[in-house]
């Protein structure tokens, strides 16, 4: 699967809070081998990033001296961090900082330091450094002294170099994943930009490795982007610059998305990739609904997977302006957010969990993913409705308590009330044989009651053999996977997900003019968030009153929706499920 970082925008897309480094911190220290260390200790959901953040060190020095951290960041874990050297001045170099009235920081330049994290360490720019460190544009060597203009005093040229730097910098940042026999060469050019650049913005060492995570600074305008209005807030932007904003643009939907890039760790989370794929989506359709000539401003966080992320995030001025929320993911993160939502009116869709607290009493919240027993309730009414009243071998699994075994003892009270003729046995590696032909010999579809994939694999190869000249169908879960369901046709199955739509290839398409080759997974997060963007903007142009939404009837790439309002006083629930027949 390929890498959630490429091609995405993250200056243009995501708000990241970066905190700066104070250069004395309250943290115990040791000296070891007459090297000084602070003594940390991990916080909850706290990444490899910006604890190198924090301390103004590469993610490289903490590796170094903490090689533990290679099977992973655990909380609580204590880090040993390297405390920067400082340099003193000799007397004439004083008095000659002295004379030219420009206050400065000595820094000595130490190994994997680029220009960017020393600048960063201080809080000055890069710009700064180079001018009254010329050499330093050219690269920097290990021993090398800098000078550093301190950041609360400098003469009328740095501020003015400051200041032009943040007016006139038309540069935004990428993520690229290094490929297979890529080089520094290959990539500058890929990008075009210089080999220098490319190596200031990361802590590289030797030649970068297949897989490596590097920071490519381009300009924005080289960038083929989405066409859509969507506005970043800054940390300190203050309430009535929202407002100036809405002034403009005040037919424009406010749409809030919330969900765990996990940014701070730098690709080091794997499942955040997912959650990158869903919002590839939501501006994909986004950008197409802007074809139609509706504008929207998108307000995007990073939540992390913490609480205390979340109330961080409700407590931003510009989230009680907006129409919609989308997200978070996780469920420990959903009540505040859903509190929020019901305190300001604003609709919230739930995209992923299947526990959302209070949603009976709480008309703002929409829920695609339903609750395990609505789904299973939904799954067999669809499935008894097709296969009318032909028998059914269940083939349950000892020791086992997953989706697939609910569902199949939910099935076999309605076999037993309708009096529909039927076997339950427990199915081994070692009865297999027997069961598959007494389901052959009864004419009988053979439900295997589990939705786990390497319980049912070492049985679908038995069953797979009976298979020859036999009307054998088996009845699956999607949990198996498409590959595995494939292998086992002809079967039923149920699934909020479709694998079969005719609009694939015409959205296959859309996808890859703008972020590459798509991928093939199922089910498939950028599509889920493509048609859960689309419902929502029908939605939300349909709605007249807050508290009685209607939802527009669409044929989705992948997962068609039937929102329904569960009680008077509570949100509303997806119960659309998809009979699929893999012949």
């Amino acid at each position: 699967m390929k890498s959630f970082f490429l091609k995405i925008l993250i200056s243009s897309f995501l708000l990241i809070t970066i905190h700066t480094f104070g250069q004395e911190q309250l943290y115990p220290k040791i000296i070891e081998n007459n090297q000084e260390f602070y003594l940390y200790q991990v916080l909850q959901g706290e990444g490899l990033w910006s604890i190198s953040k924090k301390f103004g060190v590469t993610q490289n020095e903490i590796h170094q001296y903490n090689p533990e951290i290679a099977q992973g960041l655990k909380y609580g874990l204590t880090l040993k961090i390297p405390v920067r050297k400082q340099v003193t001045l000799t007397k004439e170099e004083q008095n000659k900082h002295s004379k030219s009235e420009i206050p400065f920081k000595t820094h000595m330049v130490e190994k994997s330091q680029t220009l960017y994290s020393i600048a960063k360490l201080y809080n000055v720019s890069m710009d700064a450094i180079i001018a009254n460190n010329p050499t330093a544009a050219n690269g920097l060597k290990i021993g090398e002294v800098l000078k550093i203009p301190t950041t609360d005093i400098c003469n009328k040229d740095l501020n003015e170099i400051a200041k032009n730097n943040t007016q006139t910098d038309t540069s935004t940042f990428i993520l690229h994943e290094v490929k297979k026999k890529e080089t520094l060469y290959s990539i500058s050019k890929k990008y075009g930009v210089e080999i220098n650049s490319i190596l200031e913005h990361n802590d590289i060492k030797g030649f970068p490795k297949k897989g490596d995570i590097l920071r490519i600074k381009i300009k924005k305008e080289s960038i083929p982007q989405l066409q859509v209005d969507t506005t970043v807030f800054q940390k300190n932007t203050a309430p009535q610059n929202y407002k100036n904003l809405d002034d403009t643009l005040k037919n424009a939907f406010k749409i809030g998305i919330l969900l765990p890039f996990k940014l701070e760790m730098a690709g080091a989370d794997k499942n955040a990739e997912k959650f990158i794929d869903f919002y590839r989506g939501i501006l994909l359709a986004i950008n197409d609904a802007k074809k139609q000539g509706n504008s929207f401003i998108l307000h995007v966080y990073d939540t992390g997977n913490s609480e205390e992320k979340i109330d961080s995030i409700i407590k931003k001025e510009e989230l009680k302006t907006l129409d919609l929320i989308i997200g978070p993911a996780y469920t420990n993160q959903i009540p505040k957010v859903t509190d929020f939502a019901k305190q300001y009116n604003t609709p919230i869709v739930i995209p992923f969990s299947q526990k959302v607290k209070d949603i009976e009493n709480n008309p703002f919240i929409i829920q695609f993913n339903s609750p395990q027993q609505d789904q299973i309730t939904i799954a067999k009414n669809k499935l008894l409705d097709k296969i009318k009243n032909r028998p059914i071998v269940f083939a349950l699994f000892e020791n086992n308590n997953d989706d697939g075994n609910s569902f199949a003892n939910a099935l076999q009270v309605d076999f037993l009330i309708k009096q529909i003729p039927h076997k339950k046995c427990i199915i081994t590696e070692q009865n297999a044989d027997s069961i598959c032909q007494l389901a052959i010999d009864q004419n009988a579809l053979l439900l295997l009651a589990s939705s786990t994939q390497e319980r049912v694999k070492p049985i679908l190869r038995i069953v797979n053999r009976h298979r020859l000249g036999t009307n054998l169908e088996l009845i699956g879960f999607d949990k198996w996977g498409l590959s595995l369901l494939n292998e086992s046709r002809p079967i039923y199955f149920t699934s909020l997900f479709n694998p079969n739509t005719y609009l694939k290839q015409e959205y296959k398409e859309k996808y890859e003019t703008f972020f590459g080759i798509a991928n093939n997974a199922y089910p498939n997060f950028d599509q889920l968030g493509y048609d859960l963007m689309q419902n929502m903007i029908g939605m939300l142009k349909n709605s007249k009153d807050k508290y009685e939404f209607i939802f527009p009837t669409l044929n989705n790439v992948q997962s068609d929706m039937k929102f329904k309002k569960i009680t008077n006083e509570g949100g509303w629930v997806n119960e659309h499920l998809y009979l699929i027949h893999l012949k």
